[in-house]
């Protein structure tokens, strides 16, 4: 088991910062250069140790406690900016509050209250757009049980009786 890390690649995984988390995908040797200078230590970009993918690899543990300390130095948003800038692939790990504020998620209408027995009900979107339209709300969840009569009946068939009897035997 890998848990959050690549199997493949030696460094795709989850670090902390200086604050909050961030994932890295340095899929390549030009990005583990790139990477590296940006964190301004570019003499590990060309160590020869660490030149292929196949090396980092097999000294995962090492780069990965490497990149650790390093990263643990700044906070995420500085990183990030730096790695927008180097053309290093990373990004933030959101927690759940911050991806609700997130604001293209909200610009793009990603979430949404539904009216539910008289109190509004946060939900999230679908997230995708096709042919510039995307989902939209229907309807709110069911009660447990709202619609157990309904499916019997028309999907399974059953008659009063049956329902009845399986209400006195607290199936239903």
């Amino acid at each position: 088991r890998t848990g959050a890390r690549d199997s493949v690649i030696a460094v795709y995984q989850t670090f902390d910062t200086a604050d909050k988390p961030l994932t890295l995908g340095l899929g390549n040797d030009a990005i583990w250069k790139r990477f590296w200078s940006a964190a301004g230590r570019a003499e590990m970009g060309e160590d020869p140790r660490y030149a292929t993918n196949a090396l980092r690899r097999a000294a995962r543990a090492e780069v990965v406690a490497e990149i650790q300390k390093v990263l643990a130095a700044r906070p995420r948003d500085e990183w990030l900016k730096l790695f927008v800038e180097a053309k290093v692939p990373a990004g933030p790990v959101n927690r759940a509050d911050e991806v609700a504020a997130d604001p293209e998620l909200l610009a793009r209408g990603l979430f949404y209250a539904a009216e539910k027995d008289g109190a509004r009900v946060p939900q999230v979107g679908l997230g995708i757009a096709v042919d510039d339209s995307s989902a939209s709300f229907r309807m709110p969840p069911p009660k447990l049980a709202e619609h157990t009569e309904s499916v019997l009946r028309e999907w399974l068939g059953y008659d009063a009786a049956r329902m009845a009897r399986l209400r006195e035997e607290k199936a239903i």
